[in-house]
């Protein structure tokens, strides 16, 4: 059985797919799972691959998205990345980003590039 938060999360990784081709991303995965973690969406931007970690939400009844991504789940990703490179080892360039998308509406993203600056 699919939850409401499910769809939710699911509609959010694809307006944030739809939001970023617009600004001439390009789609290579979604869901890449490993034993670390799942890694939302990937996608090229430019030369760079962006791994891109989704948090949806359709109101702040919890706080904000951003707060959901504490220094533990930045370690995750970090390692899903890692295993995502070390499957493919022609990557040379790569990030790790966070897109924030909340049901206003309308889907507001909100996107901060390279989180572990």
């Amino acid at each position: 059985m699919v939850t409401r938060a499910t769809q939710l999360g699911w509609r959010g990784e694809e307006a944030v797919r739809r939001w970023l081709e617009r600004r001439d991303f390009v789609f290579v995965k979604r869901n890449f799972r490993t034993r670390y973690g799942e890694i939302d969406l990937i996608m090229r931007d430019g030369d760079t691959l962006a791994f891109i970690e989704v948090k949806t939400r359709s109101n702040r009844r919890f706080g904000i998205p951003e707060e959901s991504v504490g220094e533990h789940k930045l370690e995750r990703l970090g390692m899903a990345v890692a295993a995502y490179c070390q499957r493919n080892p022609e990557i040379s360039d790569y990030r790790l980003d966070l897109a924030v998308v909340e049901w206003r509406g309308s889907w507001q993203v909100r996107y901060t590039q390279d989180v572990f600056r």
